[in-house]
């Protein structure tokens, strides 16, 4: 009984803390059979500050989210790297295929979101951390409010081994036995703003 309790306390300690997007999970073998997490590096290029969050659902499921960029209210974004604005997210789901339909950006109180739909697809594998690459958002240097209707270009990138080496010196806990690498793909490379 006090074992069925403690591992139910840690399993609320994990759901609760992995909400966040932005807290390292950990995977217990015996609780998390069927749950894993995607990492993703979240990045935002051009110098136009917004908080980018993405729209994700789950494929034959009905799991759906955000993946939210770590950023103030005014868009200042809490960089991970030196010389990229982002930062890693990890995200605990239920294992299976995901996509992301759509971007967001928030400035105050002004949103601008995707007006075509966004396809780009990650998966998650059972107690297992999965890699999925760099998703970046790129504004230019364009002003989204006095643009009106933008372009706005959403990349999947290859950003493995400067990912890898942060997640070793700054997430220690994650069990690299657990790790897998499944890179994003990308159907509709842009969307406009609306």
């Amino acid at each position: 009984m006090l074992i069925r309790l403690i591992c139910l306390a840690f399993a609320a300690v994990a759901v609760v803390g992995c909400s966040t997007g932005n807290i390292t999970p950990e995977l217990s073998a015996s609780t998390q059979r069927d749950v894993g997490v995607a990492v993703l590096a979240l990045t935002k290029s051009g110098g136009d500050p917004w908080q980018v969050a993405y729209r994700y659902e789950q494929i034959d499921g009905d799991v759906t989210g955000l993946l939210e960029m770590k950023a103030d209210q005014d868009g200042t974004i809490h960089s991970d790297y030196n010389s990229v604005q982002g930062n890693l997210t990890f995200v605990e789901l239920p294992a299976g295929d995901y996509r992301i339909t759509g971007w967001q950006l928030r400035r105050w109180l002004t949103t601008r979101e995707s007006s075509v739909p966004l396809d780009i697809r990650f998966r998650v594998y059972p107690g297992r951390f999965t890699y999925a690459g760099e998703l970046n958002l790129d504004t230019a240097d364009q002003r989204i409010l006095e643009a009106g209707v933008t372009a706005v270009v959403v990349q999947v990138k290859g950003a493995a081994e400067r990912d890898i080496q942060h997640i070793q010196q700054y997430h220690p806990q994650v069990d690299f036995l657990r790790f897998r690498m499944h890179q994003m793909r990308i159907s509709i490379p842009s969307g406009l703003a609306r």
